[in-house]
């Protein structure tokens, strides 16, 4: 707020702004020179910086977006941060995550033609996953946050794809 109401006060035609989307930053120069000018030339040092930071439920969200972790790391996770989940809401989440269950099952067939050597493989892999104390919990393909990406600005919803993997043993789950 404090850079929009001094950016106007401050600047006249000639202000220039500059964004620095890496460094999360918003620069405007007050006193540009502007091509074509006559009279007094800007001498570009009068500049005003916006440094964006962004809130703490973004950066613990952002550590495990894209990472499939232990049944317990996600639950604790959710439990945590329910409160920015408004769909399913977090509750539901959390319960999601808490009794999550899942098996794999394997078929595996080959073939072989003696004759002419030709091999047949087939492989197939079906995954069973449940939620819930009596398994009766739809398991969402995805989940919506409400998130404000920096301090001051206003939370907005993103959709998070959730994701699951059997492997060796164990379930992992991410987003």
């Amino acid at each position: 707020e404090s850079f929009v109401a001094y950016v106007p006060r401050h600047g006249g035609p000639d202000t220039e702004v500059w964004a620095d989307v890496k460094q999360r930053a918003v620069l405007a120069v007050i006193n540009a020179d502007a091509p074509g000018r006559t009279g007094n030339p800007g001498h570009g040092d009068h500049r005003a910086t916006l440094k964006l930071r962004t809130t703490t439920a973004w950066d613990e969200w952002l550590k495990l977006d894209g990472k499939l972790v232990g049944q317990e790391q996600f639950a604790e996770h959710i439990e945590t941060r329910q409160l920015e989940v408004i769909d399913p809401a977090g509750g539901t989440l959390l319960e999601i995550a808490s009794t999550f269950k899942a098996t794999k099952a394997v078929e595996f067939e080959s073939a072989k033609r003696l004759s002419d050597g030709q091999t047949v493989l087939e492989y197939r892999e079906t995954v069973n996953a449940s939620a819930g104390k009596k398994g009766d919990l739809a398991i969402p393909e995805t989940f919506t946050l409400a998130l404000a990406p920096f301090e001051g600005a206003a939370p907005y919803k993103i959709t998070a794809r959730l994701r699951t993997r059997v492997d060796g043993g164990h379930l992992y789950i991410g987003y």
